[in-house]
């Protein structure tokens, strides 16, 4: 078994490799406590009347138009086109889409109302791919960072490719192809994609410039939940779109890495990728579209810690391979 596969066996782990173990309960601990306690910022400076009801609307606004536009065109100009990254990306964008579709061909037939036709697909196909992403397969394979950036680059241009027209969608009015054009976060990505197909290098001073003001985007979202989670009662969720991220999602991608013929470390990478929780950038659009927030930021909250043990579970799967 190739080094990169070995290197996925919990048994291997449990064995004697305890610096991988302790990277990843380390990767996972940061993540699930910056979350956590950006949370409770924001839920306490509500209680405490720092922010006064409805003003965290201003912050979603600034993620919306601003640090989330800066992040997708600094995460695509900063990739060099070749054929490797074509196919990654495709290991990631593929499954997203055809999850979408089979979602919606499933609703029609169960005749469920539109809006929770595009809850269920929007839920089942963001991930938080950059925050819990990134660190994580970081730290399970330490030879796959750059793997690791060019999926969160992949899944967030598919990400807002497939969710924006369906939230416009939702809002059932006016020019649908008008209203997405307008959209920040859509010529951010086309901007991106430009740059990263020409070839044009982005100056320094602009480059820098966009990774800080996206760096902001996921503790602003984050601080953004917790003061709206503030004096609303706990929601039921359906489980629904919880298995639809945890399971259908990840595991369309390792069929279609092992159909596209990617290798192990590739399928790895994205199907542990598609595992990862709620996008917190599906909470902000639900704010901008007021659609679905209760139930989108629970989604959000949940995935993220219940992430350990449905990432350690594919990454056992992953170690059978």
């Amino acid at each position: 078994m190739p080094w990169f596969a070995s290197i996925t066996s919990w048994n291997l782990i449990w064995k004697g490799d305890r610096a991988i173990l302790m990277e990843l309960v380390s990767a996972l601990s940061r993540s699930t406590f910056f979350l956590l306690s950006l949370m409770a910022l924001g839920y306490l400076s509500r209680r405490f009347g720092v922010l006064r009801g409805g003003e965290e609307r201003v912050l979603s606004d600034f993620v919306f138009h601003i640090s989330l536009p800066s992040l997708v065109i600094w995460g695509l100009s900063s990739m060099e086109m070749s054929e490797r990254v074509v196919r990654v990306a495709l290991g990631v964008s593929a499954p997203m889409v055809l999850v979408a579709v089979l979602i919606y061909l499933a609703g029609k037939a169960a005749r469920l109302k539109k809006e929770r036709i595009i809850l269920l697909i929007a839920a089942s196909i963001s991930g938080n791919t950059g925050f819990y992403g990134i660190p994580y397969v970081r730290a399970v394979f330490p030879r796959s960072t750059g793997l690791a950036v060019l999926a969160w680059a992949s899944t967030l241009v598919t990400f807002t490719f497939l969710v924006i027209p369906l939230f416009e969608a939702a809002k059932g009015r006016g020019d649908l192809l008008r209203r997405t054009a307008r959209n920040p976060l859509i010529w951010s990505a086309l901007i991106g994609l430009l740059l990263m197909v020409s070839g044009v290098e982005v100056p320094e001073f602009i480059s820098y410039t966009l990774r800080e003001l996206g760096n902001t985007s996921g503790p602003v979202a984050i601080f953004m939940l917790g003061a709206f989670f503030y004096g609303r009662g706990w929601p039921v969720l359906d489980l629904t779109p919880l298995l639809g991220k945890v399971l259908l999602l990840p595991l369309i991608a390792l069929a279609l890495g092992h159909l596209m013929g990617l290798s192990q470390l590739e399928v790895s990478v994205t199907t542990l990728m598609s595992a990862m929780p709620v996008a917190v950038a599906l909470a902000v659009l639900s704010d901008v579209y007021d659609f679905h927030r209760e139930e989108i930021y629970s989604l959000v909250l949940i995935t993220s810690l219940l992430s350990p043990i449905c990432l350690g579970a594919w990454l056992t799967a992953l170690s059978w391979g």
